[in-house]
């Protein structure tokens, strides 16, 4: 019997988001008996991702970077890639991409690296040099249909390059939330924990506080979506889970709309699941995305979804016809604030079956054994 292929998971942090997720699931889930596998970050080995690796007994290495254009770290690679006796180098996102194919060069390490994201904000240098580290012979992974014509298109990559492997959900994380009486449970602790009655019909949005996820937008809708309901004095809630660098201005602005009342904030939380199977609709209002993990978690447990119908996020939900949710214009929050209104006046039964439909494609499409064994195989086809 051969001995384990010995791969490095490459990445720039390890803070809690949608690709650092994915190297967590590669690192841990990947057959032992086939892959002895590590992980490397280039900035210091610190956030949840890090402790969660290291619980699961991963080796994590720390690069040292000072900043993500410190270059020296290169050299500390290429020693690492030699002293572990590395034979696969996967890198993920720009700087490890970049950085790391340099450095898999100077080892005579194979490399492999994933594009995660459509990256909207004007950097064309960065595509450039996407390009130009991908040599001849290289290979990109994208994580969706999405982001490989992204990357054809604006990085100039030829489709002969790159293969899609969809991102993968650790669904056993969500199963325990898809009967009828843990939903009725979580459904009843998160309206105790915002402090509102147990009628109130609660929509929730899950990701970090940041320009690309476009709370702005949400919020400019729900104000919109909380005007069109006042003749009805129903009782609607907007729950926001996630953290990041907009915190303050987002909270400014529910304080300038008059909507306080109405919005709660709960930040970054580990009980994601639990609180997705407590509420009654899952908004996401991204600018752009690589692929929408999130959007799949939540129709991992049956929940339906409204979201802007950018990227990555059609083919997620299965189309512009699909029954497992509703997808409105980017930055149209009329269209956003329609749709979702729809989805809270829909009686439990219609929002049962869109869940459902969501679920059973979540289940078909995006498991994480199907993302597992695509990964397998395009590592045994590298190292033959």
């Amino acid at each position: 019997m051969s001995e384990p292929l010995r791969v490095l998971q490459l990445i720039t942090e390890l803070r809690p988001a949608g690709a650092e997720r994915i190297v967590f699931e590669l690192a841990r889930g990947l057959p032992k008996e086939n892959f002895h596998v590590q992980v490397a970050s280039l900035l210091p080995a610190i956030g949840a991702v890090a402790g969660w690796l290291r619980e699961a007994g991963v080796p994590v290495h720390d690069l040292g970077m000072c900043c993500k254009y410190d270059l020296r770290a290169r050299g500390r690679l290429v020693e690492l890639l030699n002293r572990e006796c590395i034979g696969l180098l996967h890198t993920h996102l720009f700087h490890a991409n970049v950085l790391g194919r340099s450095a898999a060069r100077k080892a005579g390490v194979r490399c492999v690296g994933t594009a995660h994201i459509t990256e909207r904000r004007f950097m064309p240098w960065r595509f450039w040099l996407e390009r130009r580290a991908l040599s001849k012979d290289g290979l990109l992974v994208c994580v969706s249909e999405a982001v490989k014509t992204f990357m054809q298109e604006r990085a100039g990559i030829s489709a002969q390059q790159m293969r899609v492997i969809h991102n993968g959900v650790d669904f056993s994380r969500f199963e325990e939330w898809t009967s009828p009486e843990r939903r009725n449970e979580a459904r009843a602790t998160l309206r105790k924990a915002i402090d509102v009655p147990e009628f109130a019909e609660v929509a929730i949005a899950v990701g970090r506080l940041e320009p690309q996820k476009n709370y702005p937008l949400l919020l400019t809708a729900w104000a919109e979506l909380c005007r069109s309901f006042q003749e009805g004095l129903r009782d609607q809630r907007l729950v926001i889970v996630g953290d990041g660098s907009q915190r303050e201005s987002l909270k400014a602005q529910v304080r300038q709309l008059g909507i306080e009342r109405s919005v709660h904030w709960l930040g970054h939380r580990d009980d994601v699941p639990a609180l997705l199977a407590g509420a009654d609709a899952f908004v996401h209002s991204s600018s752009y995305e690589g692929f929408g993990l999130v959007v799949v978690e939540a129709m991992a447990v049956g929940l339906p979804v409204v979201a802007t119908a950018v990227d990555s996020i059609p083919e997620v939900l299965g189309g512009e016809s699909a029954a497992s949710g509703m997808l409105v214009p980017p930055n149209d929050a009329r269209a956003l604030a329609s749709r979702l209104a729809s989805l809270l006046a829909m009686q439990g039964e219609g929002r049962a079956s869109m869940g459902a439909s969501g679920r059973k494609r979540a289940h078909e499409k995006f498991s994480l054994e199907r993302m597992l064994g695509d990964y397998s195989a395009l590592y045994r086809e590298l190292a033959k």
